[in-house]
Formats: structure tokens, sequence, C-alpha cells
């Protein structure tokens, strides 16, 4: 079983690694690519994991991942939650502070509307990955509200 504060922590080093994978490569970043931004995925620890597209190629917080190993494991979010990322990034002008902000918001506002699962039905493109479309992922309780 995963704590809250293990989930807080583990979640907090993915978007520094999200955002050190974005520096390193593309310093010009908030173009067409990555307004493809978001993928969930889950990994061991039942927390969720992201990952974003460049030039073809899929990167998985920190990591480079061909498109044929990425389309395995990566799970698209539903056009309609895309253009809200795309609005998101074309709207705003980024640094690395206000990007880290409204990523964690973003990340956030997931969870939260998921509540304790999400149904990947919901999320995907008809038809995608088959007999996944309508597996349950349970992502656990959100974290406390500390304010």
């Amino acid at each position: 079983m995963v704590t809250a504060l293990e989930r807080m922590t583990y979640i907090r080093q993915l978007h520094k690694e999200v955002l050190d994978c974005i520096y390193i490569k593309q310093k010009k970043v908030f173009q067409e690519e990555i307004t493809r931004l978001v993928v969930i995925n889950r990994n061991l620890l039942g927390c969720e994991t992201y990952s974003f597209r460049f030039n073809y190629e899929w990167y998985t917080i920190g990591h480079e991942v061909p498109w044929q190993d990425a389309k395995k494991y990566n799970r698209e979010i539903h056009p309609s939650l895309m253009e809200e990322i795309n609005n998101l990034f074309q709207t705003k002008t980024f640094t690395e502070r206000t990007i880290e902000s409204d990523i964690s918001n973003l990340i956030g506002n997931i969870l939260k509307e998921s509540q304790n699962t999400i149904d990947l039905s919901k999320l995907l493109p008809v038809g995608f990955f088959n007999s996944l479309d309508n597996e349950i992922f349970d992502i656990g309780n959100p974290l406390p509200d500390k304010r």
C-alpha cells in the first residue's frame, strides 16, 4: 500500500523529471509537439506517470521511448482533454515555475474529476487499445487538502 506522503513525493519527483526532460530536449518548447502533452500510465507504485511527444518520439519521465514501445504502455487522453491542454499552452507565456504549476493543476484536476477510478472507455478514442478500453484503473485516494 502506498502512503499519501509516498505518492506526493513521487509525483513531485515526476514533475521535476518531466521539466528536466523538456528543457534538455528543446529549449523553445511550447510549440505544436508539446501541446500533445499528457499521457497517463500506471507504474508499479500505483502512481501516475506522464509522457509527452517531441518530433515523433515519446519521452516518459526523462527517458526516451521509441513510439512502437510507448504505444504498448501509454494510453492517450481523449481529444476533449487534449483541447484543454492545447489551449493552456497556446494562451500563456511559460517559465519553468508556471509550467510546473500548470501541469500540477492539470494533473490535480484529472485526479479530482476521476475521484477514485478512471474509466478508460471515457478517456480513450473508441477502439483504441482494443480490450483495454473498458478497463477500470484504481488510482487510490486523493491526497488530503492541507489548507
